[in-house]
């Protein structure tokens, strides 16, 4: 009986520090966002198949980066890993980027806190699901203050009063002016969306 009793004990002990270990070993894999340090080699990766790697983006970032392209556009697109319109739609803008490269500076705009499961995973689907090997942005963890969602207040700094824009939008910048030309709703079918910026652009 004594020595069952130890079985039982040594058991709970091994599971015990398993469990530990395991969240441990997750909370080490979370990913943690890169701060811009060099925008032209950032430019240059933008276009090049090779870099897979997330940075944090704030609205003088964002300015940065248009100012800096020597493309016409710039089209920022939001996704999300829980968000199952993003999930689904998300190829096709993927291959609208493709079609469009010449003239279109392609953003990739995820909304989740920084060193989060959520992020984590878009990584990893960016890598492994989607074949993205170009940098992608994240917003900066700056705009959770308060009670507004930063992505809400990252969105209204970009196109102000634009109300019905939910996950998953599309907003088409011309780079000369920064102009905001189109922003998307969620109203509005992929369908819908991918033509208008073919229309745009073209």
């Amino acid at each position: 009986a004594l020595f069952l009793k130890y079985i039982i004990i040594m058991k709970n002990l091994l599971m015990l520090i398993v469990l530990v270990l395991s969240i441990f070993g997750f909370s080490q894999e979370l990913y943690q966002v890169k701060t811009i340090s060099n925008y032209e080699k950032l430019i240059a990766d933008l276009d090049k198949d090779s870099v897979n790697v997330i940075y944090s983006l704030n609205k003088s970032e964002l300015d940065n980066i248009i100012k800096q392209s020597n493309k016409k556009y710039t089209l920022i697109h939001n996704f999300a890993v829980w968000c199952a319109p993003c999930v689904e739609n998300f190829p096709n803008f993927l291959e609208l980027k493709r079609e469009l490269n010449d003239n279109l500076l392609f953003l990739i705009l995820t909304t989740d806190k920084n060193k989060s499961a959520h992020l984590t995973n878009a990584h990893v689907d960016f890598r492994e699901k989607y074949n993205v090997n170009y940098p992608t942005f994240n917003i900066s963890d700056e705009y959770a203050k308060g009670t507004k969602k930063k992505y809400n207040s990252f969105i209204q700094l970009i196109a102000p009063n634009h109300k019905d824009y939910g996950m998953g939008i599309s907003i088409l910048i011309r780079n000369e002016d920064q102009k905001v030309l189109y922003a998307s709703t969620y109203k509005e079918t992929k369908a819908e969306i991918i033509k208008k910026i073919k229309a745009l652009v073209n």
